[in-house]
């Protein structure tokens, strides 16, 4: 398992924990903690309530690493899985990356886009946890047992969780924020598939 959790600790284009803004930052919001799980649940309520979901607010600014999220203090769902991400691996905890396909409007007559949240591993366990903070979701809360998410997913409208734990987040996903000029670019512009394997299987 050790091997396997390598990935989930890399410093990468998108998940850059090395930045100084990152790690000055999580070193402010784990202030007080002392466990382990202590600091991540400040992390994760960092992220969800100070950091704005782009998605809400109709924000010109579009973000797509962790450190440029951070300095903007906003982003879209995947942008602000990223900041978590990143925060945590500053820590030297595995953090990972999950999907769900969910409906862009209320129905499927939109299509569908993949929403991003977060996977971190915890004395042995993997633990969900989803902080975008979108559509009123900032009532989303740490849970060690089970995944408290923004979204619980709609078979009839053939909305479904994507099994299994990503180190990175999916690329297709990056390159739509990163090129995107517009929320609505994000918005109808999301891949609503993921076409590789996890990095751990559920």
């Amino acid at each position: 398992m050790a091997e396997s959790l390598e990935r989930f600790l890399e410093d990468t284009e998108c998940v850059d924990w090395t930045d100084m803004l990152v790690t000055r930052e999580t070193a402010q919001a784990i202030t007080g903690c002392v466990t382990d799980e202590e600091k991540v649940k400040a992390i994760f309520e960092f992220v969800r309530d100070d950091i704005s979901n782009a998605m809400n607010i109709d924000s010109v600014a579009l973000p797509w690493t962790a450190s440029t999220t951070i300095r903007a203090m906003i982003g879209n769902d995947d942008a602000k899985a990223m900041v978590l991400a990143a925060m945590v691996r500053a820590l030297k905890i595995p953090a990972g990356f999950c999907y769900q396909r969910l409906t862009v409007v209320d129905d499927d007559s939109e299509g569908h886009y993949l929403h991003c949240y977060n996977a971190v591993y915890l004395d042995g366990n993997w633990v969900k946890l989803d902080a975008s903070g979108r559509l009123g979701a900032k009532d989303v809360r740490f849970c060690k047992i089970e995944p408290d998410l923004a979204f619980i997913p709609r078979e009839v409208y053939g909305e479904c969780n994507v099994p299994g734990i990503f180190a990175e987040p999916y690329a297709p996903s990056v390159d739509v924020i990163r090129n995107a000029g517009s929320i609505s670019d994000i918005i109808f512009g999301l891949p609503d598939s993921i076409d590789v394997e996890p990095d751990i299987k559920e």
